[in-house]
Order: structure tokens, then sequence, then C-alpha cells
């Protein structure tokens, strides 16, 4: 389901490394900053549409997908471990190509898409590879022990 290339580390060091690899756009023009944002929302979209691909069109069944707008060259996604399914992980890195070969999806997983509280862990997904937080990565490896 995830990247062969896959790096499991703690919170702390998740959030360290998320900084050190955030590439911020740096705009010589108006002109610029305005591509970018475009191809930024153009993501946004073909995110959602895999969204709603894999998990239909109902709202209440779907993964967050969110839509603030920052030069950092990331996504955010907000789900559920129900969300984490090859197909979905796959259509996900399979956007990251061509004009979004230096984007990153992160992936900020709850126990319960309606609380706020139940923070699992995140996964910073990339074309190549997945920087994800330890207590998520074994709670992922126990879902795929217990479906096989």
């Amino acid at each position: 389901m995830l990247p062969q290339t896959r790096k499991v580390v703690s919170p702390e060091e998740f959030n360290e490394l998320f900084r050190e690899e955030t590439l911020i756009a740096e705009f010589a023009s108006p002109d610029d900053e305005l591509a970018y944002e475009r191809r930024d929302s153009f993501l946004i979209h073909l995110i959602r549409r895999e969204v709603e691909r894999c998990f239909g069109t109902d709202k209440q069944q779907q993964p967050f997908v969110g839509d603030d707008w920052w030069p950092d060259h990331t996504r955010h996604i907000e789900a559920t471990p129900s969300h984490c399914t090859a197909t979905f992980l796959t259509a996900l890195r399979g956007l990251l190509t061509d004009d979004y070969k230096d984007y990153r999806i992160q992936i900020c997983f709850y126990g319960d898409a309606m609380d706020g509280k139940t923070y699992i862990g995140s996964m910073n997904l990339h074309a190549d590879r997945v920087l994800i937080e330890r207590r998520l990565y074994e709670l992922l490896q126990s879902s795929e022990t217990h479906a096989a």
C-alpha cells in the first residue's frame, strides 16, 4: 500500500523533517505567482476527483481535502484509517508527476473524522516515497495483517 521507500519516524522527527523538506515557491513576478496558484488549485481539483472516485459523492464518507493556499508545494487531507486504501494512496501518488513532481500530500489521520481530538498520525506522500509517523505506520501494518 505504501511506497517501498519510506521513513518511519516519531511525531517530533516528522515535524522537523516536514519543515526541513518544505519547498517554498519564490516568484519572480505576479504572473509567476498566479501560475503557481492556478496549478495548486488544479491539484486540489484532481485530488477531489480521486476522493470522489474512491469514496463516492457522499461528503460524509469522504476525507476532507483542504484548500488553504500557501506556496509550500503541499496539499492537505484529513482522513480516517478507513480512507487509507491502496487504491486511494496509489491514485494520489499518481498525481505527483509533471507539474506536481515537487509537491507532497500531507494526510493527517484521525480516529473519528468529526472529532479533531482523535489524532493518530500523519504521512507525507511523495511520488516516490513516504514520510510517516510511527504510530500511524504501526496501525496500518496491523490493519493489513488483520485483513490478510
